[in-house]
């Protein structure tokens, strides 16, 4: 080993005693999802949370969210509101406010399917004007318009997916809006079709474009028990992962074609993160630290609160009074992070933090 390389892995150890020592201060996560409905206007094929989209139950309210934010002990650097389809939630914008008005929020992001243009446009803009976090949308296009409108279970949500993407990039003169992306879903559905759309979303589109890999508890997590893995998987039993052999090709040309975007700290994430899902596919082994139950969470509309989306919950914020961090440091919630030490998935939110936290990762980012 000559000096520069024994430099880098100096550092590089110094950087992985550091990272161990922030995560081992934090009391609650850093980095949250959550469902704030199960109402949906679209019947996606693949989607993981069919079972609980459009199930009747008394969502999070607005008094109750304030509980929940103040009961963070730290501020968070990463808040993503989902659902079902957030933007059916009209109080939308002032959950955005209570998150940077209580916990100084710093970033948020709502993924969308793009079916209501106007209305996510609308909602969009009042966020930005009301919030101080930087905001982020992401719309969802997992194929041209007849794969899409298949995948998705409705006629012309191609089309108005697009022209949520193309709305909303007029917002871009706002200061703490971070863009829309593109995000697809790849799956044996539509994997073919992938590179085509992918060569629509940056020449035409001209946004960003994000992928993930299909999920389900069924194949794309594996655990020492599977008893503690939540029961989400695709809708229908025909979606899956592609085939193995096909999935080193797919990651040779997405990574050309992110290449082509601009060579940014965000294209390199997302290539190290769909190399880290596939080798962990291949090699049936976790590639990077998992970081579930420390640095992020999960919370459901119904207030129930899990380690990470592929696990069961551990509670339910009512039984504390929204008291996210009573819930995040109960014996349920010990016993859970004892029980998924071992276990890997290819969730983004798992190997995008993982990356985050990883020196090794950042140094490989930065050549």
């Amino acid at each position: 080993m000559n000096f520069f390389e024994y430099l880098r892995a100096f550092h590089v150890r110094v950087a992985n005693i550091n990272s161990r020592v922030k995560v081992l201060m934090l009391k609650t996560p850093i980095i949250l999802t959550v469902f704030i409905t199960n109402r949906c206007n679209a019947r996606c094929l693949h989607c993981f949370y069919w079972k609980e989209i459009s199930s009747h139950i008394e969502e999070i309210r607005l008094a109750d969210f304030e509980k929940f934010a103040s009961s963070l002990k730290h501020p968070l650097s990463g808040l993503i509101l989902t659902g079902g389809e957030p933007f059916l939630r009209d109080d939308l914008p002032r959950i955005c406010e209570i998150f940077c008005e209580v916990n100084k929020t710093k970033a948020i992001t709502i993924p969308t399917n793009g079916f209501q243009p106007d209305k996510i446009y609308n909602m969009t803009k009042e966020i930005l004007e009301n919030s101080s976090a930087n905001t982020k949308v992401i719309v969802s296009l997992d194929g041209l318009k007849k794969m899409h409108d298949e995948m998705r279970g409705i006629d012309g949500i191609f089309e108005r997916a697009v022209e949520t993407v193309i709305k909303l990039k007029e917002l871009s003169t706002f200061d703490n809006f971070r863009g829309v992306d593109v995000a697809t879903t790849i799956s044996n559905a539509n994997y073919l079709e992938v590179v085509e759309l992918s060569e629509y979303v940056q020449n035409i589109l001209k946004v960003p474009q994000r992928f993930q890999l299909i999920r389900g508890s069924r194949f794309s997590v594996q655990s020492v028990n599977p008893d503690f893995l939540s029961d989400f998987n695709p809708r229908s039993d025909s979606y899956a992962l592609p085939p193995m052999h096909d999935l080193d090709s797919l990651y040779l040309k997405i990574r050309n074609i992110i290449k082509k975007s601009g060579d940014s700290i965000w294209s390199k994430e997302q290539q190290l993160k769909i190399k880290y899902a596939i080798e962990t596919i291949k090699s049936k082994r976790r590639m990077i630290q998992c970081l579930a139950g420390k640095v992020f969470g999960v919370v459901y509309p119904s207030g129930d609160v899990s380690l990470c989306e592929l696990t069961k919950p551990i509670g339910n914020l009512k039984e504390t009074d929204f008291d996210f961090y009573e819930l995040w440091i109960s014996d349920r919630a010990n016993k859970m992070r004892e029980q998924i030490k071992k276990c890997f998935c290819t969730d983004s939110c798992s190997l995008l933090t993982g990356i985050e936290y990883d020196p090794t990762s950042r140094l490989e980012m930065s050549k």
